[in-house]
């Protein structure tokens, strides 16, 4: 260059990017950003809380010994009460998340916890398995494989990497062996005890004003200074007040008004009780309880690697099956083959572990389409399942393709059910419609513009988990749709019901919708987890 100062033109830039190239290798290495911290305010985030502890009461009631303590699938209030039987991967793994998320939230112990989880991990060690893989389908009761067996890839994703979430989770409480939320679990308990005292028809009496003196009494305690240690007495002799002071006005007959009352101060006694012992259990012998902590992280880290992927991937398109059948011996023929699935949580995971190449993670279709001024990924059904149910342990980095893609997809859904005049939140779920035994049928539903699947339009039916996944994108617009669906009736016993259906051909004559009077595990886990991730981060 010095012999020629022609060059020096054509030369300079290629000067200046070599020297510069530490620097851009420096900067292209860093790990991405992680998405901040949602903003939340107290309004909103009281009402998410109180959801998701209505929604935590599915898995108090049908978790139990007689279900060797797994979650039934799913429970149908109508016509008669019925209980489903069986669970699958998905069904434990969201379980499993939403009893870490209600010690979070400071609505059970951590002793009682630890009990639980150690009880449903001990029943999972005894099903049977095919090469470390769950099978779709156990019966609760007799802990049999429903035939036919079969191993879904999508599933054993999920349950995979939601042992790992366990296990992270039990090992950070072996250095905070007691809930930080303790006091606010309580006031959940307390605020949804004093809510079906209001709805009560004697609540204006003498006895239910008492009740209610007692609820602002207890009330007060708990949003006061005083340290919680110094207050448990006072509670558990205010709240034992109440509580016979409710069994005194309870008819002779079951009453659902008052059965949700006794529910909800039973709810509160006890979690001042097993927070208390878990303060005693502290200062007496924490080594034992951070060893079975230590016990229950190894033994779901161990479920989680023992299964093995490699075996799932299609040799020819470098794809994951949808799964393997045990009685033919053989893969399915079809595979996951979008980035924007359900599924992208299995190929992570079996990417990470080594089962299948890193090459395997960008066979993925990144089909884009453009929704308003940015461009979003497509699924297949344009459902917030596919787009958001990964994201339950697999957050996208800030600025990513999914990062936006999700929050596109959430206000598209949003758009598109405004302009219907109904609330927001399409996902695969029940609806309106019953085989011979009067059981509702599932399906997957989804926005058009979002799915490859034709024929969206058809069905219109919005599914309140859906929302529950969204507060991880939009918490106050979700709060603000759960309060719509609410205004609709849509709200039970166990949370939200599992839909409303408001497709024409389904809806009684004279009605604008029909209710789907049933809950779904794997629908309550998802919105308990999703909720726990927008206020806690």
């Amino acid at each position: 260059i010095g012999f020629a100062p022609h060059a020096w033109p054509l030369a300079a830039p290629f000067g200046l990017l070599w020297l510069a190239a530490p620097a851009l290798a420096l900067w292209a290495s860093r790990a991405p950003t992680v998405g901040r911290r949602l903003a939340v305010s107290d309004t909103d985030a009281r009402y998410l809380r109180l959801t998701a502890r209505r929604t935590w009461r599915y898995f108090e009631t049908f978790v139990t010994a007689a279900e060797n303590n797994l979650p039934p699938d799913n429970f149908q209030e109508d016509p008669t009460p019925r209980v489903a039987r069986r669970t699958s991967p998905t069904n434990l793994g969201l379980y499993l998340l939403s009893a870490v998320a209600a010690r979070d939230f400071g609505w059970a112990g951590t002793m009682k916890t630890v009990a639980r989880l150690e009880a449903t991990l001990e029943s999972m060690q005894s099903l049977p398995r095919y090469r470390g893989h769950f099978f779709n389908w156990y019966g609760t009761r007799d802990l049999k494989v429903l035939e036919p067996a079969y191993v879904s890839s999508v599933d054993s994703g999920n349950l995979a990497g939601h042992l790992l979430v366990l296990a992270n989770a039990c090992e950070e409480w072996i250095t905070a062996l007691v809930s930080p939320n303790a006091r606010l679990g309580m006031l959940d308990n307390l605020r949804l005890a004093a809510e079906a005292l209001e709805a009560l028809p004697g609540a204006a009496s003498d006895r239910g004003r008492q009740i209610a003196a007692s609820f602002e009494e207890l009330d007060a305690l708990l949003g006061g200074p005083q340290a919680i240690e110094t207050l448990t007495p006072t509670l558990q002799r205010l709240s034992l007040k109440a509580a016979r002071r409710i069994h005194d006005i309870a008819p002779a007959v079951e009453d659902e008004g008052v059965a949700n009352l006794i529910f909800w101060i039973d709810a509160f006694r006890q979690s001042v009780v097993e927070h208390d012992r878990d303060r005693q259990r502290l200062t007496e012998s924490p080594q034992l309880l951070k060893t079975r902590l230590g016990a229950l992280a190894d033994t779901a880290r161990t479920l989680a690697r023992t299964m093995d992927f490699k075996f799932l991937l299609d040799p020819e398109r470098k794809l994951l099956s949808i799964g393997f059948s045990l009685a033919d011996n053989s893969l399915d023929p079809s595979c996951y083959d979008l980035l924007a699935s359900e599924a992208r949580l299995a190929s992570l995971f079996a990417v990470a572990k080594g089962d299948v190449a890193t090459r395997h993670w960008f066979h993925l279709n990144r089909t884009a389409t453009p929704l308003g001024n940015a461009s979003a990924l497509l699924s297949w059904s344009g459902s917030m399942f596919e787009y958001l149910m990964p994201s339950l342990v697999l957050r996208a980095p800030a600025g990513s393709l999914l990062e936006q893609t999700n929050r596109l997809v959430v206000a598209w859904q949003q758009a598109y059910s405004r302009k219907l005049g109904i609330p927001w939140g399409i996902s695969e779920s029940a609806y309106n419609a019953r085989d011979i035994e009067l059981t509702y049928q599932y399906s997957n539903f989804g926005v058009p513009g979002l799915g490859l699947k034709r024929g969206l339009s058809e069905d219109l039916v919005i599914a309140p988990y859906a929302t529950g996944l969204a507060t991880m994108v939009d918490p106050h617009g979700a709060r603000q749709n759960f309060g719509r669906l609410a205004a609709l009736g849509a709200g039970g016993r166990y949370g939200f019901y599992d839909a409303v259906d408001f497709t024409p051909s389904r809806v009684p004559e004279g009605e604008p919708f029909a209710l789907v009077r049933c809950f779904m595990a794997h629908h309550q886990g998802m919105t308990i987890v999703a909720i726990a991730n927008a206020l806690h981060g």
